[in-house]
């Protein structure tokens, strides 16, 4: 069978659909699907019940997943399954997805699922607040029936929100938990640097060299596929420590349930330059990849806010702008590179948010879209989901970028190899095809201080627009 994963929706009556948003609606009003699974939070069901109810209007299939109950009991939530099916009218399975616990009673149930009731319907005439309403309040009478509330000392997170939220203390811990990420991603990724280089270096470079010239291979072919392919491998391998631990840093920091805090806690920041708090998520996103940033921006709901954020998204560091960031402040400042980086971070993160604010002022002058921000407990993340999400946004750049960052690397090789004559063997040298290109075109950069006895310099900057980490 096939399943499809929608994009995450409270309701199909919201004011303020993102793009991804009307994906969901959209397919669940077309009704190309046999069965409907209709996952909900059991520590916030009477929010989740409201799409639950208008799912069940529709009249397919459907069961629910009661998911998280292990965290609603802690919060003195107990649910009863069997209490809330008989409300709802389908068959409700528990579940704990981040423990993969109950999915096998899930898959079992999805087979043998029944078209629901249609559950209540509106009268004639009935206006749209009308239904809103009377959702709302069956809502509320079916979780008063099938939720068991127990009286609870203040958890965890309530004690940690009176910190992390606090409106003077807020900022300067987002700002801690930013330069963390950034120290540990350097520090920790920097000690693997160097054997990620050795390695690939001799499986792609010099095993690929020595057998090539163990059987007579021309030198134009040794260049290609020794200097260029295996040259452009070695070289994404040495970005893999550094992408990969800031990757796992921004799941963990993801999956224990700070990021919501942290979009809450820039919410006042996000609102002077017109933009709702859930516009910061797109932009941390960019600090991974700019490219998944500006998909991200279609959770917006307005086109205006979504085409700000878009705009404001290249201006945070990326993963691939770290590996340079990274190298250049070990070169330079072997000490303290991590200020240095975290220093850049926050350059970018200013310009940023002066182009919003000029944007917003000159050409998305509209009002502010209200921001809605769901808070999930704190929790101790789960490691297998940490590096499943670290291992899949690690795979997906270095097969991003490093398709082109090779590609460059091939071409590079070429051209320094060959020479004006079409001889090769020019490695560095001013008879090479790449030394000629980099001198006519090094006058351009003259402005910026760039002599003309430094063209490779002139040629890592024309690198650098095809793939940011191909200047190194």
């Amino acid at each position: 069978c096939e399943i499809v994963d929608l994009p995450g929706i409270y309701s199909m009556e919201q004011d303020y659909l993102g793009l991804d948003e009307k994906i969901a609606r959209d397919f669940l009003v077309r009704g190309e699907f046999d069965a409907i699974v209709n996952v909900v939070d059991a520590g916030n069901l009477q929010r989740n019940l409201i799409l639950s109810q208008q799912v069940l209007e529709l009249g397919y299939a459907t069961i629910v997943a009661l998911n998280m109950t292990d965290v609603a009991a802690k919060h003195g939530q107990q649910v009863d399954p069997d209490n809330l099916a008989q409300e709802l009218g389908v068959k409700v399975v528990p579940i704990i997805a981040a423990r993969q616990k109950g999915l096998k009673e899930l898959s079992e149930a999805l087979f043998s699922a029944e078209a629901a009731m249609a559950g209540e319907q509106s009268a004639e005439g009935d206006f749209a607040s009308e239904k809103i309403i009377r959702r709302y309040h069956r809502a509320e009478t079916i979780v008063n029936r099938a939720v068991q509330m127990v009286p609870i000392a203040d958890t965890l997170t309530e004690k940690l929100d009176r910190i992390v939220l606090n409106r003077h203390l807020g900022i300067p811990i987002f700002l801690f938990m930013m330069y963390l990420i950034f120290t540990v991603a350097i520090n920790v990724g920097a000690v693997f640097i160097d054997f990620f280089d050795i390695l690939f270096a001799e499986l792609f470079v010099e095993l690929p060299r020595w057998l090539l010239g163990s059987v007579g291979a021309p030198i134009w072919l040794t260049v290609l596929i020794a200097d260029g392919l295996g040259g452009g491998i070695q070289l994404v391998a040495t970005f893999i420590p550094v992408i990969g631990a800031l990757f796992l840093c921004l799941s963990l920091v993801e999956q224990s349930g700070y990021m919501s805090r942290a979009a809450f806690v820039v919410d006042r920041l996000m609102a002077g330059i017109g933009l709702p708090g859930n516009a910061f998520v797109p932009l941390i996103v960019g600090f991974g990849c700019n490219v998944p940033a500006v998909m991200a921006a279609r959770s917006l709901g307005r086109e205006s806010d979504r085409l700000l954020t878009i705009s404001m998204a290249p201006f945070m560091s990326c993963g691939a702008r770290l590996t340079v960031y990274a190298l250049f402040a070990a070169a330079l400042f072997p000490t303290n590179g991590q200020n240095i980086v975290f220093g850049l971070y926050l350059l970018g993160i200013s310009m940023a948010v002066l182009t919003g604010w000029l944007f917003r002022k000159q050409i998305f002058a509209d009002e502010i879209t209200p921001s809605f921000q769901e808070m999930p407990s704190y929790h101790l993340p789960v490691i297998r989901n940490i590096f499943l999400t670290t291992w899949f946004r690690l795979k997906g750049f270095v097969f991003r970028a490093g398709k082109t960052i090779v590609l460059v690397v091939i071409a590079l090789s070429f051209l320094n190899s060959v020479g004006s004559d079409g001889t090769f063997g020019n490695e560095d040298s001013e008879k090479s095809v790449l030394a000629n290109i980099g001198k006519s075109i090094t006058p351009v950069f003259a402005p910026i201080g760039v002599k003309a006895d430094n063209w490779p310099a002139t040629v890592g900057l024309f690198t650098g627009i095809f793939a940011k980490e191909a200047v190194v």
